[in-house]
C-alpha cells in the first residue's frame, strides 16, 4: 500500500504499471484488483477514527458496506439529518485513483 500510496500522492499510476503497459485498460485483472483496492484502502485514513473499518473487514464487501451503513446511520442519530458533515464520500477523489475507472 505504501508503493500505493506514493503513486497517487504524485497523482500517476503510471509508474505501477508494468514494463510494455501504457494504459490501465491494459492491465491484467490482478494488478488493475490490486491497485484500485489499495487506493480505496487508503482512503480510509481520511476518515475520523470512529469511522475507519477494522482492517479485517476490508475485503469483505458485505461487511464493508454494513459498517458503512452503521456510520451512516451513527451520523445520522448524532446530526439529526441537520447539520450533519455530509455523506460519505466516493473514495476516488484525485487523478491517480480517477484514472483506474474505465468507463
Amino acid at each position: 500500500m505504501d508503493t500505493v500510496r506514493i503513486a497517487r500522492d504524485f497523482g500517476t499510476v503510471a509508474e505501477l504499471l508494468p514494463d510494455g503497459i501504457t494504459d490501465v485498460r491494459d492491465l491484467p485483472h490482478t494488478i488493475f484488483a490490486a491497485i484500485r483496492a489499495a487506493l480505496i484502502f487508503l482512503t480510509f485514513e481520511e476518515l475520523p477514527e470512529d469511522e475507519r473499518p477494522p482492517k479485517r473487514l476490508w475485503n469483505d464487501g458485505d461487511q464493508l458496506k454494513a459498517w458503512f451503513d452503521e456510520v451512516k446511520r451513527r451520523r445520522d442519530e448524532r446530526y439529526g439529518g441537520r447539520s450533519s458533515p455530509g455523506e460519505i464520500e466516493d473514495p476516488v477523489q484525485n487523478d491517480a485513483a480517477k484514472s483506474l475507472l474505465v468507463g
